[in-house]
């Protein structure tokens, strides 16, 4: 089985989820999960923008919620003091959310099937064609449509 791992307080901890982790937060914060990962913990927009709007609440309670399930004995205050000294450390927030939401959906629990984010990224990067650009190159996805196309 696939583990998804962050370093907080020192520490090497792993991150987990099930469905009754999705009940919590969905009965919680009364959004869809994917809504609540993708826009709330992420900040991408429905656009698919990033820095959209990320919810910090959000954030701290799907990492504790993972650390819990993963085996630490932590609570949201612990999971907050230990995100701010990563931030003050110079590190990045996604070091920390990003492997908590591939956890989420690998465990099946986001979209009631298991999906591995990093095999399907990959799978979907093999379905892209080069397009050129004025400044350089750029790839996006086979048949998408443009601004510049006219629709």
């Amino acid at each position: 089985m696939k583990e998804y791992t962050v370093v907080l307080g020192g520490t090497e901890r792993k991150l987990r989820f099930n469905s009754f982790d999705a009940v919590a937060l969905h009965k919680r914060f009364k959004r869809p999960l994917q809504e609540l990962l993708w826009q709330g913990v992420l900040g991408y927009g429905r656009d698919g923008q990033i820095g959209a709007g990320f919810d910090p609440e959000v954030q701290i309670a799907v990492l504790t919620a993972g650390l819990v399930r993963g085996g630490t004995r932590c609570n949201e205050d612990m999971v907050t003091q230990w995100f701010d000294m990563h931030l003050q450390a110079g590190k990045a927030s996604g070091d920390l959310l990003w492997p908590a939401v591939k956890a989420f959906f690998f465990s099946g629990a986001a979209t009631g099937v298991q999906v591995d984010l990093e095999e399907l990224a990959e799978q979907v990067g093999k379905t892209t064609a080069p397009v050129a650009t004025d400044s350089a190159p750029a790839t996006e996805p086979v048949g998408a449509v443009r601004a510049a196309d006219g629709l």
